[in-house]
Protein backbone atom coordinates (compact mmCIF):
# COMPACT_ATOMS: atom_id res chain seq x y z
CA UNK A 1 0.00 0.00 0.00
CA UNK A 2 1.50 3.31 -1.09
CA UNK A 3 0.07 6.44 0.54
CA UNK A 4 0.14 9.67 -1.42
CA UNK A 5 -2.02 12.68 -0.49
CA UNK A 6 -3.85 13.54 2.74
CA UNK A 7 -2.57 12.07 6.01
CA UNK A 8 -4.25 8.95 7.36
CA UNK A 9 -6.16 9.55 10.61
CA UNK A 10 -8.06 6.37 11.40
CA UNK A 11 -8.75 5.49 15.05
CA UNK A 12 -10.01 2.06 13.94
CA UNK A 13 -6.77 1.10 12.23
CA UNK A 14 -5.40 -2.07 13.87
CA UNK A 15 -3.05 -3.75 11.38
CA UNK A 16 -0.87 -2.76 8.47
CA UNK A 17 0.63 -5.39 6.18
CA UNK A 18 3.73 -4.70 4.07
CA UNK A 19 3.32 -0.95 4.11
CA UNK A 20 5.70 1.37 2.26
CA UNK A 21 5.38 5.03 3.27
CA UNK A 22 7.26 7.14 0.74
CA UNK A 23 5.70 10.57 1.06
CA UNK A 24 8.25 13.27 0.27
CA UNK A 25 8.68 15.51 3.30
CA UNK A 26 5.01 15.50 4.28
CA UNK A 27 4.61 18.12 7.00
CA UNK A 28 1.52 16.50 8.61
CA UNK A 29 2.10 13.16 10.38
CA UNK A 30 0.24 9.92 9.67
CA UNK A 31 -1.68 9.38 12.91
CA UNK A 32 -3.32 6.43 14.66
CA UNK A 33 -5.33 7.07 17.84
CA UNK A 34 -5.48 3.38 18.81
CA UNK A 35 -2.86 0.70 19.33
CA UNK A 36 -1.01 0.21 16.06
CA UNK A 37 -0.07 -3.37 15.14
CA UNK A 38 2.37 -3.82 12.25
CA UNK A 39 2.60 -7.51 11.37
CA UNK A 40 4.36 -7.18 8.02
CA UNK A 41 7.43 -5.34 6.83
CA UNK A 42 7.05 -1.58 6.93
CA UNK A 43 9.30 1.10 5.42
CA UNK A 44 9.00 4.70 6.61
CA UNK A 45 11.18 7.15 4.73
CA UNK A 46 11.60 10.58 3.12
CA UNK A 47 10.65 12.56 6.21
CA UNK A 48 7.33 10.79 6.92
CA UNK A 49 6.23 10.72 10.60
CA UNK A 50 4.17 7.63 11.49
CA UNK A 51 2.62 8.56 14.84
CA UNK A 52 0.42 6.75 17.35
CA UNK A 53 -1.10 8.16 20.52
CA UNK A 54 -1.08 4.59 21.84
CA UNK A 55 1.39 1.70 21.75
CA UNK A 56 3.05 0.69 18.48
CA UNK A 57 3.69 -3.06 18.27
CA UNK A 58 6.02 -4.46 15.63
CA UNK A 59 5.63 -8.10 14.59
CA UNK A 60 8.15 -8.02 11.77
CA UNK A 61 11.12 -6.01 10.59
CA UNK A 62 10.65 -2.33 10.02
CA UNK A 63 12.97 0.13 8.30
CA UNK A 64 13.06 3.87 8.97
CA UNK A 65 15.31 5.68 6.52
CA UNK A 66 16.12 9.13 5.12
CA UNK A 67 14.89 11.04 8.20
CA UNK A 68 11.61 9.17 8.53
CA UNK A 69 10.18 8.86 12.07
CA UNK A 70 8.07 6.28 13.91
CA UNK A 71 6.68 7.86 17.07
CA UNK A 72 4.51 6.73 19.97
CA UNK A 73 3.33 8.70 22.98
CA UNK A 74 3.06 5.43 25.00
CA UNK A 75 5.78 3.07 23.78
CA UNK A 76 7.18 1.01 20.91
CA UNK A 77 7.31 -2.78 21.40
CA UNK A 78 9.40 -4.70 18.87
CA UNK A 79 9.40 -8.09 20.66
CA UNK A 80 13.14 -8.41 20.09
CA UNK A 81 12.86 -7.73 16.35
CA UNK A 82 14.99 -4.69 15.50
CA UNK A 83 13.72 -1.65 13.65
CA UNK A 84 16.44 -0.62 11.20
CA UNK A 85 17.19 3.10 11.32
CA UNK A 86 19.33 4.23 8.40
CA UNK A 87 20.53 7.61 7.16
CA UNK A 88 18.84 9.67 9.85
CA UNK A 89 15.78 7.49 10.39
CA UNK A 90 14.68 7.39 14.04
CA UNK A 91 12.04 6.43 16.58
CA UNK A 92 10.55 8.66 19.27
CA UNK A 93 9.33 7.04 22.47
CA UNK A 94 8.86 8.00 26.13
CA UNK A 95 11.13 6.73 28.91
CA UNK A 96 9.69 6.85 32.41
CA UNK A 97 11.86 8.09 35.26
CA UNK A 98 13.79 5.42 37.16
CA UNK A 99 12.99 2.64 34.67
CA UNK A 100 15.55 1.11 32.31
CA UNK A 101 13.97 1.15 28.84
CA UNK A 102 15.43 -0.86 25.95
CA UNK A 103 14.83 -0.25 22.25
CA UNK A 104 15.61 -2.89 19.62
CA UNK A 105 17.01 -0.78 16.82
CA UNK A 106 19.83 -1.51 14.45
CA UNK A 107 21.70 -0.98 11.23
CA UNK A 108 21.72 -4.38 9.50
CA UNK A 109 21.85 -6.09 12.93
CA UNK A 110 20.34 -5.61 16.37
CA UNK A 111 22.20 -2.71 17.98
CA UNK A 112 19.85 -2.23 20.90
CA UNK A 113 20.12 0.81 23.14
CA UNK A 114 19.03 1.11 26.76
CA UNK A 115 18.23 4.40 28.52
CA UNK A 116 17.80 5.14 32.22
CA UNK A 117 17.25 8.52 33.90
CA UNK A 118 16.00 9.95 37.18
CA UNK A 119 14.52 13.23 35.98
CA UNK A 120 11.36 12.80 38.06
CA UNK A 121 9.19 12.92 34.96
CA UNK A 122 8.82 11.05 31.68
CA UNK A 123 11.24 12.17 28.95
CA UNK A 124 10.71 11.54 25.24
CA UNK A 125 13.84 10.39 23.40
CA UNK A 126 14.50 10.40 19.66
CA UNK A 127 16.97 7.62 18.88
CA UNK A 128 18.57 5.79 15.98
CA UNK A 129 21.70 3.96 14.91
CA UNK A 130 23.63 3.93 11.66
CA UNK A 131 26.54 2.05 10.14
CA UNK A 132 30.18 3.16 10.52
CA UNK A 133 31.99 5.61 12.82
CA UNK A 134 33.56 8.92 11.77
CA UNK A 135 36.02 11.32 13.36
CA UNK A 136 33.24 13.90 12.97
CA UNK A 137 29.84 12.15 13.24
CA UNK A 138 27.94 15.30 12.27
CA UNK A 139 29.65 15.86 8.91
CA UNK A 140 30.60 12.17 8.55
CA UNK A 141 34.15 13.21 7.71
CA UNK A 142 36.95 10.60 7.87
CA UNK A 143 35.69 7.12 8.64
CA UNK A 144 37.39 5.22 11.48
CA UNK A 145 38.10 1.67 10.35
CA UNK A 146 40.26 0.25 13.14
CA UNK A 147 39.59 -0.78 16.74
CA UNK A 148 35.96 0.36 16.95
CA UNK A 149 32.45 -1.05 16.75
CA UNK A 150 31.28 -0.03 13.29
CA UNK A 151 28.09 1.66 14.51
CA UNK A 152 27.10 5.17 15.57
CA UNK A 153 24.13 5.61 17.90
CA UNK A 154 22.40 8.99 18.10
CA UNK A 155 20.08 10.13 20.87
CA UNK A 156 18.21 13.37 21.48
CA UNK A 157 16.24 13.90 24.69
CA UNK A 158 13.36 16.19 23.69
CA UNK A 159 13.58 17.79 27.14
CA UNK A 160 16.34 17.87 29.74
CA UNK A 161 17.17 14.44 31.17
CA UNK A 162 18.87 14.15 34.58
CA UNK A 163 21.31 11.46 35.78
CA UNK A 164 21.09 9.69 32.44
CA UNK A 165 22.75 6.37 31.69
CA UNK A 166 23.16 5.02 28.15
CA UNK A 167 24.04 1.42 27.20
CA UNK A 168 24.91 0.49 23.62
CA UNK A 169 24.72 -3.12 22.34
CA UNK A 170 26.50 -4.84 19.48
CA UNK A 171 27.54 -8.21 18.00
CA UNK A 172 30.97 -9.60 17.18
CA UNK A 173 30.27 -9.09 13.45
CA UNK A 174 30.00 -5.34 14.13
CA UNK A 175 33.59 -5.10 15.41
CA UNK A 176 36.37 -3.76 13.20
CA UNK A 177 39.94 -5.03 13.00
CA UNK A 178 41.90 -4.66 16.23
CA UNK A 179 38.90 -4.04 18.48
CA UNK A 180 39.32 -5.47 21.99
CA UNK A 181 36.28 -6.15 24.16
CA UNK A 182 38.53 -6.31 27.21
CA UNK A 183 39.54 -2.63 26.87
CA UNK A 184 36.73 -0.51 25.41
CA UNK A 185 34.43 2.34 26.33
CA UNK A 186 31.51 4.36 24.98
CA UNK A 187 32.65 7.67 23.49
CA UNK A 188 30.33 10.65 23.13
CA UNK A 189 29.97 13.70 20.89
CA UNK A 190 27.46 16.50 21.49
CA UNK A 191 26.37 18.35 18.36
CA UNK A 192 27.17 22.09 18.29
CA UNK A 193 29.38 21.65 21.36
CA UNK A 194 32.01 18.92 20.91
CA UNK A 195 35.01 19.13 18.62
CA UNK A 196 36.36 15.66 19.45
CA UNK A 197 35.11 12.34 20.81
CA UNK A 198 35.48 11.87 24.56
CA UNK A 199 34.46 9.43 27.25
CA UNK A 200 33.86 9.80 30.99
CA UNK A 201 35.61 6.73 32.35
CA UNK A 202 38.60 4.47 31.66
CA UNK A 203 38.19 1.55 29.29
CA UNK A 204 36.87 -1.70 30.76
CA UNK A 205 35.63 -5.15 29.77
CA UNK A 206 32.43 -5.21 27.70
CA UNK A 207 29.55 -7.12 29.30
CA UNK A 208 28.38 -10.30 27.55
CA UNK A 209 24.59 -10.68 27.30
CA UNK A 210 24.50 -14.37 26.43
CA UNK A 211 22.07 -13.62 23.60
CA UNK A 212 21.67 -11.37 20.57
CA UNK A 213 22.92 -8.64 20.63
CA UNK A 214 25.95 -10.12 22.32
CA UNK A 215 27.78 -7.32 24.19
CA UNK A 216 27.22 -3.90 25.69
CA UNK A 217 28.99 -1.00 27.37
CA UNK A 218 27.52 1.79 29.49
CA UNK A 219 28.27 5.50 29.77
CA UNK A 220 27.07 7.74 32.61
CA UNK A 221 26.03 10.98 30.96
CA UNK A 222 24.85 12.89 34.01
CA UNK A 223 22.41 15.60 32.96
CA UNK A 224 21.63 15.78 29.24
CA UNK A 225 20.14 18.83 27.55
CA UNK A 226 17.74 18.74 24.63
CA UNK A 227 20.48 18.31 22.02
CA UNK A 228 21.68 15.56 19.66
CA UNK A 229 24.31 13.24 21.14
CA UNK A 230 26.33 10.69 19.16
CA UNK A 231 27.83 7.57 20.73
CA UNK A 232 30.50 5.17 19.49
CA UNK A 233 32.40 2.30 21.08
CA UNK A 234 36.20 2.35 20.80
CA UNK A 235 39.04 0.29 22.19
CA UNK A 236 41.96 1.51 24.23
CA UNK A 237 44.01 2.13 21.09
CA UNK A 238 41.20 3.38 18.86
CA UNK A 239 41.21 6.67 17.01
CA UNK A 240 38.11 7.76 18.86
CA UNK A 241 40.84 9.39 19.31
CA UNK A 242 43.27 10.87 21.87
CA UNK A 243 41.11 11.24 24.96
CA UNK A 244 41.46 14.67 26.59
CA UNK A 245 40.48 14.48 30.25
CA UNK A 246 41.05 18.23 30.69
CA UNK A 247 42.42 21.30 28.90
CA UNK A 248 43.05 24.55 30.79
CA UNK A 249 44.70 27.90 30.15
CA UNK A 250 45.46 30.56 32.73
CA UNK A 251 47.48 33.75 33.15
CA UNK A 252 50.82 33.29 34.93
CA UNK A 253 52.31 36.73 35.59
CA UNK A 254 52.76 38.08 32.05
CA UNK A 255 52.70 34.62 30.46
CA UNK A 256 49.98 32.29 29.32
CA UNK A 257 50.22 28.78 30.74
CA UNK A 258 48.44 25.82 29.13
CA UNK A 259 47.98 22.39 30.66
CA UNK A 260 46.12 19.31 29.49
CA UNK A 261 45.76 15.66 30.44
CA UNK A 262 45.14 12.66 28.20
CA UNK A 263 43.67 9.40 29.48
CA UNK A 264 44.66 7.44 26.36
CA UNK A 265 46.42 8.08 23.05
CA UNK A 266 46.43 6.27 19.73
CA UNK A 267 48.96 7.00 16.98
CA UNK A 268 49.43 10.46 18.47
CA UNK A 269 52.22 12.29 16.66
CA UNK A 270 52.04 15.68 18.38
CA UNK A 271 50.00 18.61 19.61
CA UNK A 272 50.06 21.96 17.81
CA UNK A 273 49.36 24.90 20.12
CA UNK A 274 47.15 27.45 18.36
CA UNK A 275 46.57 31.06 19.45
CA UNK A 276 44.09 33.71 18.34
CA UNK A 277 42.78 37.13 19.35
CA UNK A 278 39.42 36.80 17.56
CA UNK A 279 38.67 33.01 17.58
CA UNK A 280 38.69 33.14 13.78
CA UNK A 281 42.31 33.52 12.70
CA UNK A 282 44.71 31.10 14.39
CA UNK A 283 48.50 30.99 14.47
CA UNK A 284 50.61 27.97 15.39
CA UNK A 285 52.88 29.06 18.26
CA UNK A 286 54.38 25.75 19.33
CA UNK A 287 54.48 21.97 19.14
CA UNK A 288 54.67 19.27 21.80
CA UNK A 289 55.44 15.69 20.83
CA UNK A 290 52.71 13.17 21.69
CA UNK A 291 53.16 9.78 23.33
CA UNK A 292 52.21 7.66 20.30
CA UNK A 293 50.12 4.94 21.92
CA UNK A 294 49.29 5.01 25.60
CA UNK A 295 46.58 3.86 27.99
CA UNK A 296 47.80 5.74 31.05
CA UNK A 297 47.21 9.30 32.22
CA UNK A 298 49.74 11.78 30.76
CA UNK A 299 50.15 15.44 31.75
CA UNK A 300 51.26 18.13 29.27
CA UNK A 301 52.14 21.80 29.77
CA UNK A 302 53.12 24.71 27.50
CA UNK A 303 54.20 28.28 28.34
CA UNK A 304 53.33 31.14 25.99
CA UNK A 305 55.67 33.97 26.98
CA UNK A 306 54.12 37.45 27.13
CA UNK A 307 51.16 36.77 24.80
CA UNK A 308 49.54 40.16 25.49
CA UNK A 309 52.59 41.97 24.14
CA UNK A 310 52.94 39.62 21.17
CA UNK A 311 49.31 40.05 20.17
CA UNK A 312 48.74 43.62 21.40
CA UNK A 313 45.48 42.37 22.88
CA UNK A 314 44.18 41.94 26.43
CA UNK A 315 42.31 38.72 25.51
CA UNK A 316 44.04 35.70 24.02
CA UNK A 317 42.41 32.42 22.93
CA UNK A 318 44.01 28.98 22.72
CA UNK A 319 43.13 25.58 21.31
CA UNK A 320 45.02 22.33 20.68
CA UNK A 321 45.35 20.53 17.36
CA UNK A 322 46.11 16.86 17.98
CA UNK A 323 47.82 15.34 14.93
CA UNK A 324 48.00 11.59 14.22
CA UNK A 325 51.00 9.84 12.70
CA UNK A 326 49.13 9.68 9.37
CA UNK A 327 48.46 13.44 9.38
CA UNK A 328 44.81 13.29 10.44
CA UNK A 329 43.93 15.70 13.20
CA UNK A 330 41.25 16.93 15.60
CA UNK A 331 41.00 20.24 17.44
CA UNK A 332 40.05 20.88 21.05
CA UNK A 333 37.62 23.31 22.59
CA UNK A 334 38.73 26.94 23.01
CA UNK A 335 40.19 28.41 26.19
CA UNK A 336 40.73 32.13 26.94
CA UNK A 337 42.99 34.15 29.24
CA UNK A 338 42.62 37.87 29.93
CA UNK A 339 45.06 40.56 31.01
CA UNK A 340 42.82 42.13 33.63
CA UNK A 341 45.53 44.01 35.52
CA UNK A 342 47.14 47.24 34.37
CA UNK A 343 49.79 47.18 37.10
CA UNK A 344 52.00 44.09 37.24
CA UNK A 345 54.77 45.58 39.39
CA UNK A 346 54.34 47.67 42.54
CA UNK A 347 57.63 49.52 41.83
CA UNK A 348 56.37 50.89 38.50
CA UNK A 349 53.26 53.00 38.01
CA UNK A 350 51.89 55.39 35.42
CA UNK A 351 49.00 57.85 35.10
CA UNK A 352 46.62 59.09 33.81
CA UNK A 353 45.14 56.19 31.85
CA UNK A 354 43.19 56.83 29.64
CA UNK A 355 45.26 59.89 28.64
CA UNK A 356 45.06 62.78 26.21
CA UNK A 357 48.61 63.90 25.38
CA UNK A 358 50.96 62.89 28.18
CA UNK A 359 51.56 60.10 30.68
CA UNK A 360 53.69 60.15 33.84
CA UNK A 361 55.86 57.21 34.83
CA UNK A 362 57.12 56.67 38.36
CA UNK A 363 59.85 54.16 39.31
CA UNK A 364 59.50 53.43 43.03
CA UNK A 365 62.92 51.84 43.52
CA UNK A 366 65.65 54.25 44.66
CA UNK A 367 68.39 52.04 43.21
CA UNK A 368 67.12 52.38 39.63
CA UNK A 369 68.97 55.02 37.59
CA UNK A 370 67.47 54.37 34.13
CA UNK A 371 64.78 52.41 32.36
CA UNK A 372 63.86 51.50 28.79
CA UNK A 373 60.33 51.76 27.46
CA UNK A 374 58.70 50.63 24.23
CA UNK A 375 55.24 51.53 22.95
CA UNK A 376 53.53 48.86 20.85
CA UNK A 377 50.49 49.34 18.62
CA UNK A 378 47.50 47.01 18.27
CA UNK A 379 49.29 45.13 15.45
CA UNK A 380 52.16 44.25 17.77
CA UNK A 381 54.65 46.65 16.16
CA UNK A 382 56.93 48.82 18.29
CA UNK A 383 56.37 52.43 17.22
CA UNK A 384 58.35 54.32 19.86
CA UNK A 385 61.15 53.36 22.24
CA UNK A 386 63.74 55.16 24.32
CA UNK A 387 65.96 54.99 27.42
CA UNK A 388 65.29 57.47 30.25
CA UNK A 389 67.68 58.43 33.06
CA UNK A 390 66.01 58.91 36.43
CA UNK A 391 66.78 60.06 39.95
CA UNK A 392 65.38 58.19 42.97
CA UNK A 393 61.58 58.40 42.94
CA UNK A 394 61.69 60.82 39.99
CA UNK A 395 58.62 61.29 37.82
CA UNK A 396 59.18 61.02 34.07
CA UNK A 397 56.71 62.70 31.74
CA UNK A 398 56.28 61.27 28.25
CA UNK A 399 54.68 63.39 25.56
CA UNK A 400 52.57 61.09 23.37
CA UNK A 401 50.62 63.77 21.57
CA UNK A 402 51.61 62.31 18.18
CA UNK A 403 49.76 59.02 18.85
CA UNK A 404 46.35 58.58 17.26
CA UNK A 405 43.40 57.74 19.50
CA UNK A 406 43.20 54.03 20.28
CA UNK A 407 44.69 51.17 22.32
CA UNK A 408 48.44 50.71 22.82
CA UNK A 409 50.77 48.82 25.13
CA UNK A 410 53.84 50.15 26.90
CA UNK A 411 56.58 47.84 28.09
CA UNK A 412 58.83 49.31 30.81
CA UNK A 413 62.06 47.53 31.73
CA UNK A 414 64.11 48.94 34.62
CA UNK A 415 65.97 45.74 35.44
CA UNK A 416 65.16 42.03 35.64
CA UNK A 417 62.96 42.42 38.71
CA UNK A 418 61.45 45.81 37.82
CA UNK A 419 59.61 45.47 34.53
CA UNK A 420 56.00 45.64 33.55
CA UNK A 421 53.57 46.07 30.68
CA UNK A 422 50.55 48.35 30.69
CA UNK A 423 47.65 48.74 28.32
CA UNK A 424 47.31 52.39 27.28
CA UNK A 425 44.17 54.09 26.01
CA UNK A 426 44.69 57.28 24.02
CA UNK A 427 41.55 59.40 23.98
Amino acid sequence: MNLHGNPLKNKYMKKIYSVILTLLWLSTPIISTAQLFINGDVIVQSGVNLYSTDTIRMGSNGTIANYGIVQSSVGINTNGIPIYTLNGGSIISPVQTGIAKSFDIGANSNNKIQITHTTGATVNFQIGVDNNVFLNPVTKATQITNNVVNKTWYIQPLSNSNNTQISTFWNSADESTGFSRSLCAVSKWQQSSSTAWSYNAPTSIATSTGSTPSYYQTINMGNMVAAIYYFGVGGNSSSLPVQLMSFDAFKNNEDGKLSWITSSETNNSHFDILRSIDKINWENIGLLKGSGNSNVTINYAFLDEKPFIATASNKVYYRLRQVDLDGKYTVSEIRMIEDDSDVQNANISLYPNPFNNQITIKIGNSEITSFKYSIINILGKSILSNVETVQPNQLVNLNLDNLSSGIYFISINADNSNSSTFKLIKQ
